[in-house]
């Protein structure tokens, strides 16, 4: 059964926090943006992300095991079953890798392997457009008495 397009719903909920909290989209493209600069394939680079994906979760599952054990016993004896779902972090990976063969090819085109945010090794992004200047020329006696 899939859930909005994922395997699971836990699944889904790991790509939507990978791809909508500011820290962890960062932090992911970082990942990727490393497996491009070390010219591996897209496999290899899926392999490596899901292996960092369920580092992270696994490290968050650490910190809530040991919140909710102080919340009480009712939500100690529901976090196991929302444990034992099964994330799909290859599927999770899949959704960082879209554009990894064109940021894998800019990578490589670069002689000196640019560092992660590099112009060379960055997801392209709509160039930042300058404030417009006013044509009119401010006054000299302006705010002046």
């Amino acid at each position: 059964m899939s859930y909005n397009g994922y395997r699971n719903s836990a699944t889904w909920g790991v790509a939507l926090i990978f791809g909508n909290d500011y820290g962890y989209y960062q932090l992911s493209r970082e990942w990727v943006e490393a497996c491009a600069r070390k010219g591996m394939t897209k496999a290899q680079a899926k392999g490596r992300i899901a292996e960092l994906i369920e580092n992270e979760v696994d490290h968050e599952w650490d910190g809530a095991y040991d919140a909710v054990a102080r919340v009480g016993p009712i939500a100690s004896q529901l976090l196991p079953s929302l444990g034992s779902m099964e994330i799909d972090y290859g599927e999770v990976a899949d959704g960082m890798l879209e554009d990894y063969s064109d940021l894998r090819k800019e990578c490589a085109s670069s002689s000196a392997r640019p560092k992660a945010g590099s112009a060379a090794c960055k997801s392209k992004a709509p160039a930042r457009k300058s404030p417009a200047k006013s044509s009119k020329p401010k006054s000299k006696t302006a705010g002046r008495r």
